[in-house]
């Protein structure tokens, strides 16, 4: 398999992904939509080649916050649509590493089971 070097594609591709806030031989973190970066053309030549993803989306708290947060099924729906475009980015080998915070339930003293259902449609898909 051909290595790409990170740092040279990152700093071709910072105009077009946001700004990078570094890049090593290991990887680059970007600020920005993710939405729009991972679905970005410049992705396209590291499709099947990268062996880890690490990500913290945003958890799926019950109350609104400025960054319009996702709430119930719709934050479900929103989490399971990364699926593939992550898994298409990886190699046979590759890792999906995520950290999914949780909330409580509205009005209860139990933790909402809202991230471990939309973990589980992320998995399925």
């Amino acid at each position: 398999m051909n290595r790409i070097s990170i740092p040279k594609w990152a700093e071709r591709n910072e105009g077009t992904l946001g700004k990078a806030c570094y890049a090593t031989d290991l990887g680059a973190s970007f600020v920005g939509k993710s939405e729009e970066i991972i679905q970005s053309p410049a992705f396209d030549s590291l499709r099947g080649k990268v062996q880890l993803i690490f990500t913290s989306p945003p958890f799926p708290l019950n109350r609104k916050k400025r960054y319009d947060n996702k709430q119930g099924d719709a934050y479900k729906e929103w989490l399971r649509a990364y699926a593939e475009p992550l898994r298409d980015l990886l190699t046979p080998d590759g890792s999906i590493v995520m950290e999914v915070g949780n909330a409580w339930t509205p009005g209860l003293p139990t933790m909402d089971t809202l991230a471990i259902e939309a973990l589980l449609d992320f998995k399925k898909e």
